[in-house]
């Protein structure tokens, strides 16, 4: 006992708020960095907003491994936080909002295993999801079952994609964001509703 009384507590304490506050601000993108888009193209998520909401309006489809200059971060009430970006669409420059997640510093590299890195060194591996790459090397080892299986996901994806208002086989983004926002309106989810 006598032990824990002699230990610098008080400093020990101050180490390890100085160690969070500079592991905080090293992870926050800084305003003017440039970072790149780490989602596929057709994700929902790969869409330029003109808000920082789950319900805001599509500006741009953004592609994968675009770059983007980092503006401003905003955490919202919910615990998600969103990036303020600007980014070249053509030859237009267009500013908005982005999910936090779905920038990284580096662009995609995929490896010899297909498996998905940021970087180049690819510490940080993506999550490997259902690439083509992916998907043929699990038809080769089973293809009675996974390839019936792969046919019934195109054709669920496809399908939700042409309710959607989107071509079946290359998704809008913008139009899902559009469907979520809709959704908003009719469940008075959005503000002024």
């Amino acid at each position: 006992m006598e032990r824990l009384k002699r230990l610098p507590w008080r400093r020990l304490l101050a180490l390890l708020v100085l160690a969070a506050v500079m592991v905080a601000f090293w992870a926050q993108p800084v305003q003017g960095e440039t970072r790149y888009v780490i989602v596929e193209t057709g994700s929902p998520s790969a869409v330029l907003l003109d808000k920082a909401s789950s319900f805001a309006k599509g500006i741009a489809t953004l592609k994968r491994d675009q770059e983007v200059e980092v503006l401003d971060e905003k955490a919202l009430a919910d615990g998600k936080t969103y990036i303020k970006v600007r980014v070249k669409d053509g030859d237009k420059t267009l500013e908005g909002y982005v999910k936090r997640v779905i920038l990284g510093t580096a662009k995609v590299t995929v490896d010899g295993e297909g498996s998905e890195t940021v970087g180049a060194t690819g510490a940080a591996k993506l999550s490997k999801g259902l690439n083509q790459g992916i998907e043929d090397d699990m038809v080769k080892q089973d293809p009675q079952k996974t390839g019936k299986a792969i046919e019934q996901i195109n054709k669920l994806e496809a399908a939700r994609n042409k309710e959607l208002g989107g071509d079946a086989k290359n998704p809008d983004p913008s139009k899902m964001i559009e469907s979520y926002r809709k959704f908003g309106q009719d469940g008075r989810l959005l503000e002024g509703n």
